[in-house]
């Protein structure tokens, strides 16, 4: 378990060695498809007999689940959306001229991310010499105090005032925890989703708007996972996990993910990020 304040790592031995260790940025990757709402398939291949099988089976109920169309649409990465014309006339059926991905998970492990509020070992100090801190200097001085550093609102750790006469006052902050989950390496887990910007460019057969493979393989570089952003033990607030990961994010060789470009029904791309 590495303790983070703030997002920052406290605690992480550097070594030459340590650059060829895997270390999870990508978290949980079901979770991640839960929080953002995220059509997917998840499978787990304990038997590679059954794998063409189980990724037949797996995307089946992904497209199942594009066609019910029970999710809302995350913003393409420059905020456009397709109408409804559109979508009929150049993305319908699934997955006619869109773009989905399949992860494949072979981590050696990942890390189960938590938030905790605690107390700050920084505290704030604001310069507030006021009537407080002079009764309770003046208690300490006169012998009216309860034990030392204890008159009134003065002094001492268990008051507001510092003996210095300055008010503290308590700050909290976010502690991320990351748990380490092992993997069972005998047991590949796939899981079909959809990233962001799934439709690709509409051919309009307009020369100055030309669709070419680099338009394509382009998209790799604008999005592929989303941010992940989780709620804390109180549930008070949602707090960053990873941000968003794309085809040129270094993942320490984590990553191992397929992606599908269905330009028409006899052209098929086919992308691997590794």
């Amino acid at each position: 378990m590495i303790p983070q304040i703030d997002g920052v790592p406290q605690t992480r031995d550097e070594d030459e060695n340590d650059k060829y260790k895997h270390h999870d940025i990508i978290g949980e990757f079901t979770l991640n498809m839960k929080e953002n709402d995220l059509p997917y398939a998840h499978r787990k291949i304990k038997d590679k007999k059954q794998m063409v099988a189980d990724l037949h089976d797996a995307f089946d109920e992904f497209k199942g689940k594009i066609d019910e169309g029970k999710y809302e649409e995350r913003p393409s990465t420059f905020n456009e959306s397709k109408t409804k014309e559109e979508k009929e006339k150049y993305y319908t059926p699934f997955p006619k001229q869109r773009r989905f991905c399949c992860f494949v998970d072979r981590r050696e492990y990942y890390n189960e991310v938590s938030f905790h509020k605690q107390l700050s070992t920084r505290m704030g100090m604001f310069g507030m010499m006021g009537m407080f801190g002079r009764m309770g200097s003046m208690g300490r001085r006169r012998g009216r105090g309860r034990g030392k550093g204890r008159g009134g609102f003065g002094g001492g750790p268990d008051g507001m005032m510092g003996d210095d006469g300055m008010m503290q006052m308590p700050m909290y902050e976010w502690r991320k925890d990351e748990k380490r989950v092992n993997r069972d390496q005998d047991v590949d887990e796939i899981t079909f989703y959809t990233p962001d910007d799934q439709f690709l460019p509409i051919d309009d057969e307009n020369p100055k708007n030309g669709i070419y493979p680099e338009s394509h393989f382009d998209i790799l570089h604008t999005s592929m996972i989303p941010e992940l952003k989780i709620w804390d033990d109180k549930k008070e607030d949602k707090h960053q996990v990873h941000d968003g990961i794309k085809g040129i994010t270094s993942l320490h060789g984590a990553m191992l993910n397929v992606q599908f470009q269905i330009e028409r029904f006899d052209e098929i791309r086919m992308y691997i990020h590794w």
